[in-house]
């Protein structure tokens, strides 16, 4: 098991998760805030797949 400062790494999402995947993940958290996603869709797939890189480093992701 990896540990990084402390605490074992918890992975939230399976390998193999998409950017759809966190698209549709996201959508009702974004909805229920009265947020909705950027309309520039590469700029959300870039943002998002820089959310897996970071899932896929660090297990988690860390939000104070």
């Amino acid at each position: 098991m990896s540990e990084t400062g402390g605490y074992a790494l918890r992975p939230r999402f399976e390998p193999g998760t998409s950017v759809d995947d966190l698209k549709a993940y996201m959508a009702p958290f974004v909805a229920t805030l009265g947020y909705k996603f950027n309309t520039d869709e590469e700029f959300v797939d870039a943002v998002l797949a820089s959310e897996l890189d970071i899932l896929g480093r660090d297990g988690d992701v860390f939000c104070p």
